[in-house]
């Protein structure tokens, strides 16, 4: 009897062991939890590829803005696929319902930035604290300022459509706005100019260009719009003046420069002035009266 005892304690110990061997061999056939991989981050695409070379432009994320309805409430956010990459739209004083530029905020300080710009438009030009890359034939600039981080996207157009033809400026359209009844003139350039700021004085919309900033304004006298003043600004190259001067002879023919102001006169109606103060990289179209 002691010796079947026996045999039977053996033969469970054994059992035991066995199940015990197969318990530890399915267990370390599983994986532990605490050697479960983690899902890997998300790859983010390079900024360069923001920067297509040889264009001038936003990037192609957010072409489809361009032109359409502003909604405030949408107007920045973060841009899908790359690493904290921001992008903020802009409307402007002549027309707050639509989109017209842009800012994409990288994140990245303007010395590394600057160099892939570069690398992708070409040697820039400076703007005071801005550098600006331009394609007046594509219609954009990209301007970096020296202690930000965000490319910021403004339509311009190139310098030589200023001028226009024989009949009229670039700025006009189907008539000369000198002549026009205030009203007239409202009608016709309703989303292009805000509401007089000074006493018959109407801001008007204008692009700028390549060499500069550009801006507009409609004089009015007894219901008339009288004179425009056109103010070109040449910092980006400051040659633009030969460029400016030639352009407005070939229309106008020769011109005068009166001995004491230095201002140059072209002798044609509506008269037509050009100031130009030393020093400063702006030239003044008057045209009308003032």
């Amino acid at each position: 009897m002691k010796n079947t005892t026996a045999v039977l304690i053996a033969c469970v110990s054994v059992a035991a062991c066995k199940d015990k061997d197969r318990s530890q061999s399915a267990s370390a056939a599983q994986p532990s939890a605490t050697t479960v991989e983690k899902p890997a981050a998300p790859a983010f695409k390079d900024i360069k590829e923001l920067f297509p070379k040889g264009k001038v432009a936003p990037p192609a994320e957010l072409a489809s803005f361009i032109g359409a309805a502003f909604d405030e409430a949408k107007s920045n956010a973060k841009l899908p696929g790359y690493k904290n990459v921001e992008y903020f739209l802009g409307n402007d004083a002549f027309d707050r319902t639509h989109v017209h530029t842009f800012k994409l905020d990288t994140n990245v300080k303007a010395a590394q930035l600057e160099p892939i710009l570069t690398a992708a438009w070409g040697a820039p030009k400076t703007d005071h604290t801005d550098t600006v890359w331009s394609d007046p034939a594509g219609g954009w600039e990209a301007r970096l300022n020296s202690i930000g981080t965000a490319v910021i996207y403004n339509p311009i157009q190139p310098l030589a459509k200023i001028f226009g033809d024989d009949k009229l400026w670039g700025f006009e359209t189907d008539r000369p706005i000198i002549g026009m009844t205030t009203e007239e003139f409202k009608t016709a350039y309703a989303s292009k100019f805000v509401p007089a700021t000074s006493k018959g004085i109407y801001e008007m919309k204008v692009l700028g260009t390549e060499v500069g900033r550009v801006s507009l304004d409609a004089r009015e006298k007894n219901g008339k719009i009288t004179g425009v003043h056109l103010y070109l600004d040449v910092t980006l190259d400051p040659s633009a003046a030969d460029t400016i001067m030639a352009a407005l002879a070939k229309r106008f023919g020769k011109s005068t420069v009166e001995p004491i102001s230095e201002d140059t006169v072209f002798p044609v109606k509506p008269k037509l002035r050009v100031e130009h103060t030393k020093g400063l990289q702006q030239y003044s179209v008057l045209i009308g009266e003032s």
